[in-house]
C-alpha cells in the first residue's frame, strides 16, 4: 500500500510538472485595427488576400489591370511590388494613385477605406504623404464614421472604435469609453468584441484586470460559436483568482471545447482526469483524451505536451 502510494505521488508529479509548464490561459496579442493572419489581412470588414507565396510577373500584371480599373488596393500591390530595388517601376505614382482613390472613397464616408488610407500613407515612399500627419487625418476620419455608424447601431463598428479608444488610434486614448464601446458591441452580437474584452480583462492589458468579467465576455464568446474561447474560459477557471478558480467548471468548459475537437481542451481535460482535479480520478479516460489529442493534434506544443503527458501516464500505470 505504502509503495503503491509512492507511485501514484511519483505519477503525480510528472503530471503536475508537464501541467504546470503549460498552466498559462490563451491569450490573443491585441487585434489592431489592420490584423494580418493566415491568408487575408482584416481591414475593418473586408479581408484583402495576401499571397501565400511570393507575387511574380504574373501577379503584378494583374494588379496593374486592377489599379487601371480604380482598385485602390491593386494600385497599393503594385507601390508595393515596385518598391523593392529588383523591380523596376513606379513606386511612389502607384502609392499615390492608390492614396488618391481612397481619399475619395473615404471623403464619402467608408470608415474601412480611411483606415486603408492611412496604412498606404505609412509603407509609401516620403514624397506621397506630408509625414504622419495624413495617417492622423486618415485614421481622425475612419473614427468619426465608426461613430456615426455605431450610433445608427452598426455592432462592428461600435468594436472597431472601442478598439480605436483602447489604443488612441485617431482618438485620444479613453479606456472609459473604449470598455463602454466594447460592451455595447458585444451585447449587440459581436463575437470579436466580447472576445477581445475577455482576453484584455483576463490579462490585465489596456483594461483593469478582472477575472470575473473576463469570465463573463468570454462565455459570450463561446455561446456565439467561438470554440477558442469556450477553451478560455476553462482556463481561466482553472487559472484566474483565487475568486473565480473552480476546477469543477473548468473541467466541463474543458469537456465542451473537446466536444467541439479542439485538442487542446482534450488535453486539459485528459490532464485533470489522470489528476482527478476537478473530476474523479479515471487513468484509462485521461488516456484515451491524451491519446486522442496527441494523435490528432496539429504538430506545437500541445500535441507535444498531450504526447509526453501521456507516457508518463502510461508509464506510470505499468509500476
Amino acid at each position: 500500500m505504502v509503495v503503491y502510494k509512492r507511485k501514484r505521488r511519483a505519477l503525480l508529479v510528472k503530471l503536475v510538472l508537464v501541467w504546470i509548464g503549460c498552466g498559462r490561459v490563451a491569450t490573443s496579442q491585441a487585434p489592431a485595427n489592420v490584423q494580418e493572419s493566415e491568408g487575408c489581412a482584416q481591414i475593418g470588414s473586408r479581408c484583402i488576400p495576401i499571397p501565400q507565396q511570393a507575387p511574380d510577373e504574373a501577379d503584378a500584371a494583374r494588379w496593374e489591370g486592377e489599379c487601371e480599373r480604380g482598385d485602390p488596393l491593386g494600385c497599393r500591390a503594385l507601390g508595393r511590388w515596385y518598391s523593392d530595388p529588383d523591380h523596376r517601376g513606379d513606386s511612389a505614382g502607384f502609392y499615390r494613385r492608390a492614396a488618391e482613390l481612397l481619399a475619395r472613397r473615404c471623403e464619402s464616408g467608408r470608415a474601412d477605406d480611411c483606415q486603408q488610407l492611412a496604412h498606404v500613407y505609412q509603407e509609401a515612399p516620403k514624397e506621397v504623404a506630408d509625414g504622419n500627419q495624413s495617417v492622423y487625418r486618415a485614421l481622425g476620419k475612419a473614427a468619426s464614421f465608426h461613430r456615426e455608424a455605431c450610433a445608427r447601431g452598426g455592432v462592428y463598428d461600435c468594436y472597431l472604435l472601442g478598439m480605436m479608444y483602447e489604443d488612441g488610434t485617431g482618438v485620444r486614448k479613453d479606456i472609459h469609453k473604449a470598455v463602454d464601446l466594447l460592451r455595447r458591441a458585444c451585447d449587440g452580437g459581436s463575437v470579436e468584441a466580447c472576445s477581445h474584452a475577455g482576453h484584455r480583462y483576463y490579462q490585465g492589458h489596456k483594461l483593469p484586470r478582472d477575472h470575473a468579467k473576463a469570465i463573463s465576455y468570454l462565455k459570450k464568446a463561446c455561446e456565439a460559436g467561438d470554440v477558442s474561447d469556450c477553451f478560455a474560459t476553462g482556463e481561466a477557471y482553472r487559472f484566474g483568482d483565487s475568486a473565480v478558480r473552480d476546477p469543477a467548471k473548468a473541467v466541463d468548459w474543458y469537456r465542451r471545447t473537446c466536444e467541439a475537437k479542439e485538442v487542446g481542451g482534450c488535453y486539459r481535460l485528459g490532464v485533470m482526469i489522470a489528476l482527478g482535479e476537478g473530476v474523479p480520478q479515471d487513468a484509462i479516460r485521461a488516456q484515451e483524451l491524451l491519446q486522442g489529442a496527441c494523435d490528432g493534434g496539429v504538430e506545437g506544443p500541445v500535441r507535444g505536451e498531450a504526447c509526453r503527458t501521456l507516457t508518463a501516464l502510461k508509464e506510470g500505470m505499468k509500476k
